[in-house]
């Protein structure tokens, strides 16, 4: 076998060798069943007690959350509420201490629930639900602590991999499903007629994934890296070790997982604090895996979905619809984007770094196995441990999210493959930070072990070749290509004439040779012109990229529809009535626009306050707002409809209110007023509304504080009213009722008028005369002559003889309030050329309208009485 040549002599290994275990030439080949139980259960024992201790945990801390902490979160918290199973969670508080600590074992593998409610009475009815919440932290533990206990034994005892250590991961599985059921069955609690169980189908089946696949982790980590003490610095080790693929997708999967677990612990403390519910922190030992990963679905451009009853709606950064779509698109997702892109470019020139060392997996034939691997796992993680709701409707990442997360993976392999080399090359102080995605070689010892545990591996691993620089590599540079054994994980011997080149002392990395090719000739190092090519390509991407993420943000947090509506609602509440109208075109005749003017706010005294935009749901091109106001210290919740309307500044969406915040206000009076005042603007009907009647005028108005008036006038008067109009889809409309009555001036008025026209009739002496109303008490006046009246008595008028109603202004006396003297010769009956005076008393009354023009009365009288 060919012997490895290096760039620099004398360097020591990259891994100190560690003595793996004495079989280490003869690994045991019949079935060791004491081994595999004594591994199996002993991995069964840790995983389950781990969990339990994490799930007491989670069960102290949940004593200190309220039972309305998580609703009051999911009510005021928008899409990061909704991640979260109030009605699972906040029912911790109705168990007791132990009941507590298996719920969360069974929560934390996102185990599910039955809740069966039983009525009592003869005509009582039961009722049966079914229920489960996202993975926690304790699934996690039972998955940790079975590959640790496996791992612990399993590599005392170089159990097989392939097929032993598959088969008990299986066996071990089973048994956790078993344990969960018993635990479930231990735990399940009633309260009043409600009882919940954990013992289901959901609950075995989640348990066995989480149990089997830490069992299957500690058996494959047993027999690759048994040179570690444990299974987390076998983990280490691995890691540091895989090549290929599954190093892209286990170190893309790493960083994805920490950089959403922190995000997702800094907007859940948030969050918590903003709902005034800073205790249901505690709870994130349960909750938040689940909120991170959802987080992640959102922040990643995919999306969050509703299945069952509700199938099909959705939010994301994208769009929306149905239900999900209420949850207005916040501008700090766009900013978790941003961080996702820095994420993949960062991990796209580890890959780079790893590519100069190991060209063998280089190349685009490569590219879409970690995508594929990642979209699977995906899939199938959002479904199991992301999901959360009811056998009737639940919430996960959309489905087809596992496209967008292939997609993320697959950019960091065309990173690596374009321009991430050259951004190395050029920039050599980014190698400190990206040297750690270098491969680490493989002791010899323990490729001796697994070859001799299995003919080949899954995972081949580079030569153990020295590397300078402390056991880390330095920055890749030109040097002669050289020969190495296969010195990887893979025992593949058709590969043992491939050509690796190692570090030396240049600046320049080495171009790697076509692999797998014996002797195949190093190829030329990048001329400068293609160098800056590469470059431009890469700083065009990325602008690309900052551009997009850049139009994406402010599209979310600056030409939203919540801003347009916040815009409109300001405008309404500073008194800027005619910004408004400009706004939103109140969509009425121009001269039923009277009281949607600045004047009447009384710049904004008379306004709406307090606006608040609680949630939009947007559905395509329209959008809901959800809003809320004050009115005179009385709050009104309503809603506002927007559309798009193109575009502004050509890439950003225009959203405009499509309906005004319009109320009306209805002024009823006597009738008799033509005009009112309304916040001291000047009114009449030919502003009301067409269905407006005498008496009952409807104008369009703003909500706000209205007070109604008459005009200053010296013979009519009303106290003024004030009335509030709140608006708001079921609230009727405000009614404004003035009541107006006749001043002592309109009475000394109609009483001079009395005078005057009684003092006509002493000028009358033909009883056909229409000047003087008394004749109109005369009749078969054809035997008299001389007639002439004397008003002994006026009729006189007071206030409460004055009505104003919708026919207008009238007046009346009563009968007999006046008194007149008719004298007059009346002819001899039987001699027609004699004739005697004569005198007859009479009694009257009097009554008439007044017409109010241009500031006087004009009084008409009708007859009298």
């Amino acid at each position: 076998m060919p012997q490895p040549q290096f760039a620099q002599a004398g360097a020591q290994p990259a891994v100190p060798p560690q003595m793996p275990p004495k079989q280490v030439q003869k690994p045991v080949q019949p079935i060791d069943m004491e081994g595999l139980a004594r591994s199996g259960g002993a991995g069964l024992g840790i995983g389950v007690a781990s969990a339990f201790v994490v799930s007491i945990v989670t069960a102290i801390l949940a004593l200190a959350v309220s039972s309305s902490a998580l609703s009051q979160i999911s009510d005021d918290s928008g899409p990061f509420g909704s991640m979260l199973s109030s009605s699972l969670l906040g029912g911790s508080q109705d168990m007791n201490i132990l009941q507590s600590i298996l719920f969360f074992m069974i929560q934390g593998v996102a185990g599910g629930f039955s809740i069966s409610y039983q009525g009592d009475g003869l005509f009582s009815f039961s009722s049966e639900a079914f229920a489960w919440q996202g993975a926690g932290f304790s699934g996690f533990a039972l998955l940790l602590g079975v590959a640790f206990g496996v791992y612990l034994f399993g590599r005392k005892n170089t159990i097989h991999f392939r097929w032993m250590g598959i088969a008990t991961a299986a066996v071990v599985g089973v048994a956790a499903g078993i344990v969960y059921e018993l635990l479930a069955l231990i735990g399940r609690f009633q309260v009043s007629r409600v009882t919940v169980s954990g013992t289901t189908v959901r609950t075995f089946f989640m348990a066995f994934l989480f149990a089997a696949g830490g069992a299957l982790i500690g058996y494959a980590l047993a027999q690759i890296t048994p040179d570690a003490s444990n299974v987390f610095s076998a983990m280490h080790l691995w890691f540091q070790r895989a090549r290929g693929f599954v190093r892209t997708f286990a170190e893309t999967l790493l960083l994805f997982s920490i950089v959403s677990l922190a995000i997702a612990l800094v907007l859940y403390v948030i969050v918590a604090i903003h709902a005034n519910e800073a205790a249901s922190i505690l709870l994130f030992p349960a909750a938040l895996p689940l909120i991170a990963g959802q987080l992640f679905s959102l922040g990643s451009l995919g999306a969050v979905a509703e299945y069952g009853e509700a199938d099909g709606t959705s939010y994301g950064l994208l769009g929306g619809s149905g239900n999900l779509s209420s949850m207005s698109g916040s501008g700090w997702l766009w900013l978790y984007v941003l961080v996702v892109v820095i994420a993949v470019l960062y991990l796209g020139l580890r890959e780079a770094a790893r590519n100069m060392y190991d060209p063998a997996y280089a190349g685009w034939q490569h590219s879409w196995k970690a995508p594929l691997t990642a979209g699977l796992f995906w899939l199938v993680y959002s479904y199991a441990a992301l999901s959360s709701g009811s056998e009737s409707s639940f919430v996960m990442p959309a489905l087809w999210s596992c496209l967008i997360v292939a997609f993320w993976f697959f950019l960091v392999e065309v990173v690596a493959l374009t321009f991430g080399p050259s951004i190395i090359v050029s920039v050599p102080g980014l190698w400190k930070f990206i040297v750690g995605g270098t491969v680490k070689p493989t002791p010899q010892e323990v490729l001796d072990y697994n070859r001799a545990m299995n003919q080949h591996s899954s995972v081949p691993a580079v030569p153990a070749t020295d590397v300078p620089g402390n056991g880390s590599p330095s920055v890749p540079s030109p040097a002669a290509p050289v020969e190495s054994r296969n010195n990887g994980q893979s025992a593949n011997t058709g590969n043992d004439s491939q050509t690796f080149h190692m570090a030396a002392p240049a600046a320049a990395p080495a171009t790697p040779p076509v692999p797998g090719v014996p002797g195949a000739a190093a190829a030329q190092p990048m001329s400068s012109n293609t160098k800056k090519t590469m470059m431009i390509i890469g700083i065009v991407i990325g602008v690309l990229v900052v551009l997009a993420v850049v139009i994406g943000a402010l599209s979310s947090t600056v030409f939203n529809p919540k801003n347009a509506a916040n815009k409109y609602l300001s405008q309404l509440s500073s008194g800027d009535y005619d910004a408004a109208s400009k706004t939103v075109d109140p969509g009425i005749d121009t001269n039923m626009r009277a009281l949607l003017t600045s004047a009447v706010s009384a710049n904004g005294k008379n306004a709406l306050s307090s606006p608040k935009v609680d949630s939009v749901s947007v559905n395509g091109t329209e959008a809901t707002a959800q809003i809320e106001y004050s009115v005179h210290g009385t709050t009104t919740k309503d809603t506002l409809s927007l559309h798009k309307d193109g575009n502004t500044m050509l890439f950003f969406p225009k959203w405009v209110v499509s309906k005004p915040l319009l109320s009306s206000i209805v002024v009823e009076d006597s009738g008799a007023v033509k005009t009112v005042l309304v916040n001291n603007v000047k009114v009449s009907k030919t502003n009301a509304d067409s269905s407006s009647s005498s008496g009952s005028l409807k104008f369009a108005v703003y909500p706000g504080t209205y007070t109604v008036s008459l005009p200053k006038s010296d013979y009519i008067t009303a106290s003024s009213v004030t009335t509030y109009v709140m608006g708001g889809s079921s609230t009727s409309t405000a009614v404004a009722q003035i009541k107006v009555t006749a001043t002592d001036k309109l009475v000394s008025a109609v009483n001079d008028a009395i005078k005057t026209k009684m003092g006509e009739c002493g000028k009358v002496t033909d009883p056909t005369s229409e000047d003087c109303l008394l004749n109109e008490q005369l009749y078969n006046t054809d035997d008299q002559r001389n007639m002439s009246w004397t008003v002994t008595k006026l009729p006189t008028i007071t206030v409460k003889d004055i009505s104003i109603t919708d026919s207008g202004i009238e007046f009346s006396t009563g009968y007999g309030d006046g008194k007149a003297t008719l004298s007059y010769e009346e002819q001899d009956w039987f001699d027609e050329n004699t004739w005697t005076p004569e005198t007859d008393d009479y009694s009257f009354g009097l009554s008439g309208s007044v017409t109010i023009d241009n500031g006087k009365p004009d009084i008409t009288f009708e007859d009298a009485d």
